[in-house]
């Protein structure tokens, strides 16, 4: 070793010291497996799982900022089709199979199983609440005042409605002008969410909660509430439509 200590040819020095001419011991990486799959897999879960809860967490301060707006709804048997039949405190509707005894009322649907609310509204924030468990067939929004009640109506805007309607309880649709598919399973309560300033329909899935379909940029004049309850199709249909009274803290 002295000699090569005192040698001041580093390169003498590397090519005659052994223990570097020796390869160091290597490991062979194209054996390990490969975990980069199995992270990006997982880091796109923990996204997903993230964006869940933020929109969880927003729809429950929307929803909760809306129940601030909520307003006592009851039914307008004026408007009420033939073949509906109202409670007596008119907050629930269902459909029957024998037209009942009603005078003809042009303020009445004619041919559509349909209803409206009482109360109307013309500026600011309104919401209610209507349960729908149980029913396969319904309407669901809002109306405006002069819409059509005569004859066989589409429930889209260019007629003055914003509504969600379902078939067979499972195949929902959102009425604009080309109806939308929405897709959801089982609905047992609805909020509708109604703000004239930011010409606005909101509709809720209370229970979750969770947004079910929003119609936006309208222009609106005076609204009352809509409930479709359609026919009674044997006794698939005949459980009722309820305003329900809205628990603003739940």
């Amino acid at each position: 070793m002295k000699p090569l200590l005192e040698s001041e040819d580093r390169l003498d020095f590397l090519q005659k010291f052994s223990a570097l001419k020796a390869s160091p011991p290597t490991k062979d990486w194209s054996v390990v497996p490969s975990y980069e799959g199995a992270a990006l897999r997982a880091v796109t879960q923990l996204q997903k799982t993230i964006m869940e809860m933020i929109e969880k967490f927003l729809t429950e301060a929307k929803l909760k900022e809306a129940k601030k707006f909520a307003v006592d709804v009851t039914l307008d048997p004026q408007t009420a089709n033939a073949f509906l039949v109202l409670s007596s405190d008119r907050k629930q509707v269902h459909s029957v199979q024998k037209k009942v005894d009603a005078p003809d009322d042009p303020k009445r649907f004619s041919h559509i199983f349909a209803i409206l609310g009482e109360q109307s509204f013309s500026s600011g924030k309104f919401y209610f609440e209507v349960e729908v468990k149980g029913k396969l067939f319904w309407g669901l929004g809002v109306a405006e005042e002069f819409a059509e009640r005569t004859g066989m109506i589409s429930f889209n805007p260019e007629n003055g409605f914003r509504t969600i309607c379902i078939r067979k309880g499972e195949k929902l649709k959102a009425n604009e002008s080309q109806p939308v598919d929405v897709v959801w399973s089982v609905l047992e309560k609805v909020g509708v969410f109604v703000d004239f300033d930011e010409g606005s329909v909101a509709f809720y899935d209370v229970d979750t909660p969770a947004p079910i379909y929003t119609f936006t940029n309208n222009s609106f004049v005076k609204l009352r509430p809509f409930l479709g309850s359609f026919p009674s199709y044997g006794l698939l249909n005949l459980k009722p439509l309820t305003i329900c009274p809205v628990n603003e803290t739940a």
